[in-house]
């Protein structure tokens, strides 16, 4: 009697496929990271130029 062997990857690690979104998610959250940022950094920038023309 042979012993069966899992032939699908997946059945000993993480599937290849839920790594890639998994990588996708943190790139699209980076990216919105970067961009609260810029939002930000543009608004201070803004509020001090309106504070010290008054």
């Amino acid at each position: 009697m042979q012993a069966h062997v899992p032939f699908d990857l997946h059945a000993l690690s993480t599937p290849p496929a839920f790594i890639l979104d998994q990588d996708q998610i943190l790139k699209k959250e980076l990216l919105q990271t970067q961009k609260s940022r810029n939002v930000i950094t543009a608004l201070v920038a803004a509020q001090k130029s309106t504070h010290w023309d008054n």
